[in-house]
């Protein structure tokens, strides 16, 4: 098992869910050698590993959606297809699928971060509702690493492109994605070999443009 993304569930019962100073994270693997499509539990000396997301294709990485009003807690979880798509599981002690509300991903699909509705309007002053926000990297006609920002829904509501590339300035592979609303920053790892790192934007807050104006309002540093 080899996880290729991982989040936690805030929560104190559901699958993954922890008490105490020792964390859970709930993590997903995609398909090695015709093994994976895995969802699992692992903490710092323990791997349990759950459900087989037989509907998927490619799992590349997973969020955990806590609910609000009348929608329960969830996952989403990419499904790297051909054409990628955010699928939604039940957080049961055996997840499920949730059939309803998945919605087509951009091409290169490979990082997926929920943010609450305090922290997307950091990101576009039109996701009141809270937003999922997607790191596509290079793939197919694609050759820009690209930031998207999505409605609950699936509506798009802003994208921006990032210098590509290998060498100072430029991130290869963008595949992770974790956003610190305190600080304001917006961390990305880029998983490019050697050249492997995390690049942290600051965000400014609150913000009145959409995210497609994002490469011009931060300011970037490269960590090794």
């Amino acid at each position: 098992f080899g996880a290729e993304g991982i989040t936690i569930n805030t929560r104190t019962s559901g699958y993954g869910s922890f008490t105490g100073s020792t964390p859970s994270f709930v993590a997903v693997d995609n398909v090695i050698s015709g093994v994976g499509r895995q969802l699992a539990v692992q903490n710092l000396s323990t791997l349990t590993v759950g459900s087989q997301l037989n509907n998927f294709a490619n799992s590349d990485d997973i969020t955990f959606v806590p609910g609000t009003g009348s929608n329960a807690d969830r996952f989403a979880i990419i499904d790297a297809a051909a054409a990628p798509v955010l699928r939604f599981y039940d957080t049961s002690a055996t997840p499920t699928l949730i059939p309803s509300g998945s919605f087509s991903l951009p091409l290169g699909a490979k990082g997926l971060l929920y943010l609450a509705p305090s922290d997307a309007v950091a990101f576009s002053a039109l996701a009141t509702d809270g937003a999922f926000l997607v790191a596509a990297s290079p793939e197919g006609v694609q050759t820009q690493n690209r930031l998207v920002l999505f409605s609950p829904d699936g509506t798009q509501l802003g994208l921006s492109t990032l210098p590509t590339g290998v060498g100072s300035g430029l991130l290869g592979n963008i595949e992770a994605l974790a956003y610190d609303g305190a600080t304001g920053r917006l961390f990305i790892g880029d998983e490019t070999g050697a050249n492997s790192q995390i690049a942290v934007l600051t965000i400014p807050s609150p913000s009145a443009l959409p995210l497609v104006a994002l490469a011009g309002l931060v300011a970037r540093r490269r960590r090794r």
